[in-house]
């Protein structure tokens, strides 16, 4: 009963399940502690409430791309994680592009052009093999609409959005590939600066969604658990 107190108080914050369970098993030592002051349940629970009251406080602030409530806590450790993702992203889209550029000096475009059709295309339905293969997981997302399940919960959305541009991608590939060649070689060329940071923003983004489906998996499974005491939408 009094789990499920602490439980009903910290949904009421709109925390996702991955902080939630975090934050709970804070609350219950604290409380566990306080109790053995000789403190009743509900005095040790009020006054870990007053403790947490700063970092439970929804923000001030409601510009975001949703309408629910978000706490000082939830936002902090949002804003970290994006952070980290974006910075990771980034680092592996650096990577691919460099050895892109590093091919248009090596090889000729014929086979430049095979080459770089290959890795446009791993690059692009990695993250859609990827959401299927675990489809059962992020369809979780959506059972529980009703909830945040965790801080990478978008990956879902990123993923379909990012389906839906493949084939346009995947169809010109060849033709873009020669722009971008000859970017690399020569500098820009008419259009070919524009299609080639495109391309680029093209590969980051489905970098920046292959580590953000990552992160939700690996959020997802430990609270699996959890989801008994939640209703599904």
């Amino acid at each position: 009963m009094q789990q499920t107190e602490i439980r009903d108080y910290l949904l009421s914050k709109n925390l996702p399940i991955d902080l939630l369970m975090e934050v709970q098993d804070h609350f219950i030592n604290q409380i566990e502690t306080l109790q053995r002051d000789d403190k009743t349940f509900d005095e040790a629970f009020q006054k870990t409430k007053d403790t947490w009251f700063t970092e439970l406080r929804f923000s001030r602030y409601k510009i975001q791309f949703d309408l629910n409530d978000v706490t000082q806590f939830e936002k902090k450790f949002k804003t970290q994680k994006q952070r980290q993702l974006l910075k990771n992203s980034l680092a592996v889209g650096l990577v691919i592009i460099f050895l892109l550029y590093v091919l248009t000096l090596l090889l000729p475009f014929e086979v430049y052009s095979d080459v770089f059709i290959v890795i446009i295309a791993a690059v692009v339905l990695t993250p859609i093999i990827f959401y299927y293969e675990n489809y059962k997981l992020f369809r979780l997302a959506k059972t529980y609409g009703n909830y945040k399940l965790t801080l990478s919960q978008n990956a879902t959305t990123i993923s379909l959005v990012t389906c839906g541009s493949t084939g346009v991608f995947l169809h010109n590939v060849y033709l873009h590939g020669k722009s971008i060649y000859q970017t690399f070689q020569a500098g820009p060329m008419d259009s070919s600066l524009v299609i080639t940071l495109l391309f680029l923003l093209m590969i980051w983004l489905n970098v920046f969604c292959l580590l953000s489906q990552r992160d939700y998996l690996k959020q997802i499974r430990p609270i699996k658990p959890f989801l008994k005491y939640l209703k599904a939408s």
